[in-house]
Formats: structure tokens, sequence, C-alpha cells
């Protein structure tokens, strides 16, 4: 008796590829056929191989950094920051399979088989700098997920649908700032990082985590000029390779470039992509890009950076979800003095103005303009202590 849900390998070859109607326009995830056959049985062991993780969104641990995109910028001296991102992805991964008991050349023949389909996970992130020029950082997510799941017997769903939650993989990095200070219009670092294969071993299947060791090296570049930043990273990882269907993860080249605009001495905006590629320019799910839209909020006098924003899939690889939306805080314990008057900003009622030194009022880190109040400049006041 024929088996429905074997895999007939004729259907496995890229002319049976089709591209994912979740997202119409963009790239797809993946694409597989299903037919009664006596030879699937071999195709089927060959369509499922190892796990991976689908989580793409990896907040950067530390100050002065993007929502993902790190840059060159660490300072101090034994400083260090402790924070959460909370984030939330929608259908990060999803194939599409073709009913068997219609032709695959038909486009109503396809169905979705959301293996996540939804994604929440809380990055708990540390970082410390010995010195200015060097910065370690530490992420610990923390994730639950919930979806149809994938049957590896069967390449279907399944049945009743599956949930996890499980410590996914730890990442443990660090990055050198080579070119230029903290307060240089262009500066460049480089960077390294190793993760641990957690996530697979407290949950298997459910593509919380990598397999195996992870690790990379990554280049940072980033321009300050007046309020407007940018930065770019470009990443190289090593990995396990993992197959779904026609979709191989493994090894690849990761990139992301972000610019920001301070708005206000408190409030900035910030628009980030980020993306990934095994440079096969295939429409299978190994290319992914994300866009991401948010703010970055410091109120004054406290050592706390708020962080918000919502992101989607631009090109829908495998990770780049329908939708996410994330929201953290950072606590930063270092000693900082944006305004450069040698007064810390946590005792500097002026943290972006610097102080003038005159004689008068000169502690409380405010530039005395008019020191007598008589409305004529000091500078222009030849009793500027008198009115």
């Amino acid at each position: 008796m024929n088996d429905p849900m074997l895999v007939e390998p004729e259907r496995l070859t890229p002319p049976a590829l089709r591209l994912s109607r979740l997202n119409p326009g963009l790239c797809a995830i993946c694409a597989v056929a299903f037919m009664s056959t006596s030879t699937g049985a071999w195709a089927q062991s060959a369509m499922v191989s190892s796990e991976f993780s689908v989580q793409r969104f990896d907040p950067a641990p530390g100050p002065r950094n993007f929502f993902v995109t790190r840059t060159a910028r660490s300072d101090g001296q034994k400083t260090w920051s402790a924070g959460l991102v909370l984030d939330y992805a929608s259908r990060p991964f999803t194939i599409q399979t073709c009913n068997v008991q219609q032709s695959c050349s038909d486009p109503n023949s396809y169905t979705d088989l959301r293996i996540v389909e939804s994604m929440v996970t809380g990055h708990l992130m540390g970082s410390f700098t010995p010195v200015p020029q060097l910065q370690l950082g530490l992420s610990i997510p923390v994730a639950y997920m919930s979806g149809q799941g994938l049957d590896r017997s069967t390449f279907s769903n399944v049945p009743g649908g599956t949930k996890a939650f499980a410590l996914s993989d730890p990442m443990l990095e660090g990055k050198y700032r080579f070119l230029g200070r903290v307060d240089s219009p262009l500066a460049a670092a480089i960077g390294a990082f190793v993760t641990a294969p957690t996530g697979s071993a407290m949950a298997k299947d459910k593509y919380l985590g990598d397999r195996s060791v992870t690790a990379g090296l990554r280049g940072i570049a980033d321009m300050q000029l007046r309020a407007f930043s940018l930065a770019g990273n470009v990443i190289g990882v090593l990995r396990e390779p993992g197959v779904v269907g026609d979709a191989k993860v493994g090894s690849e080249l990761r990139g992301s470039l972000a610019a920001g605009y301070q708005v206000s001495p408190i409030f900035k905006v910030v628009l980030e992509t980020f993306g990934n590629s095994r440079l096969q320019f295939k429409d299978n799910g190994t290319s992914a890009l994300e866009g991401l839209f948010g703010a970055q909020v410091t109120p004054m006098g406290m050592p706390v950076m708020f962080t918000g924003g919502v992101g989607t899939g631009l090109i829908r690889g495998i990770g780049a979800p329908n939708f996410r939306g994330f929201l953290g805080a950072v606590f930063v314990n270092e000693n900082r003095d944006r305004d450069g008057d040698g007064i810390s900003d946590e005792k500097d009622q002026c943290p972006t103005a610097a102080e003038d030194f005159d004689g008068f009022e000169d502690s409380d880190g405010c530039p005395d303009l008019d020191n007598d109040g008589d409305g004529i400049p000091d500078v222009n006041d030849k009793c500027p202590n008198v009115a």
C-alpha cells in the first residue's frame, strides 16, 4: 500500500520550489512536495538533517550600540552594564508543502507548514569594559516557542502542535577598537564570538538552538557626525550544517547596517537592517533580510537606556518573521561626561552643554552666559558679575 506522506525525489529539484505566499514578492523560505511512492523513504531521511536556531535577532550588549549592530564606541575603565531585551517574532520559520492529491504545478496545491509560528525570547545581557578600547559581552537568551512543529519521520506537522521553553544558545563576545576614540568622527573595531549549544540540548527539534558550538569574527566600522550616526558590521560565522527540504543552513556571511539621528539629548531614532546569506543565490530560505525601526531613550540623570521598536522580514528567509516587536532596558555603570567639561553626567545639571568655568557657579556643569542676569552677554559685559 502506498504511503501518501512519502517524498518524491524528483520534486526536490529547484524547478519544484515556489516563492512563499506569506509575503508576496519576497524570497521564499522553502517548498517541498509529497506524493505516493515506494521509493520515498530514502529521500525523506535526506530531507531533514541536524537542527539549527531560527533566532536571528541578536541584541548588542553594552552602551552606545544600535539594536543589533555593534559600534566601536566602547569607553571607561572597569565599567559594566546589565540589561534585558524582550522580543516577539511571528512566523519566523514557515515552509510550503504540496498536497499529494493535486498536481504540484497547481498554485492552489501548496499549503503552509508553520514549524515555528511564534517565538518569545528574553535576552539577558551584560558587558564589561576593562579599558576604553576593549569590551567583553555576554548574552543569555531564554526562549519560548509554539507552532505546528516538524515530524522528521513524515515531514509533516506534529499532531496537536508543539511548544517548548529552553535556555537558547548563550553567546560570549568581545570587541577591540583599533581606530579612533570614543568621540572620533570615524572609528573601527574587530570582534569575535562563540556560542554554546544549549537550546538544542534542552528542546530537541524545536529550532531554538544550533546542535554544535558556533563561532565567528566581526568587523565593525562607524561614524558620528553631530546628531547623525551610522554603523555597519560584517560577520563570518562557522556553524554545523542543517537541512530542511532544499534549504541548507550552515556557515554563512552576516551583515548589518544602522543609522541613527539624535532628535534631542535623550531621544534617538534608529533605522536598521540585518541579514545573512550562504551566497548560493537560491530562493530556498538560506538568505534573509530583516528591517527594524525604533528608538533609544536615555532620561536625563539616569544611568539607564530604554529601547524599543518593530520589524519585519524584507527577504523572507529562515528566521525572518512576518512581524517582530522588541522592548528593553540597559543599566550602564560608567562615569560618563558627554559634554567633556570634566564634570560627570551624574553631577552635571547640563550634561550636554559644557561649563564655561568663568568663576561663577562653575560646579553645576552649566554654562553661565549672563552671570548677572542683566540681559547683556558676559562676552560684551564689562562687569559680568554686577547688573
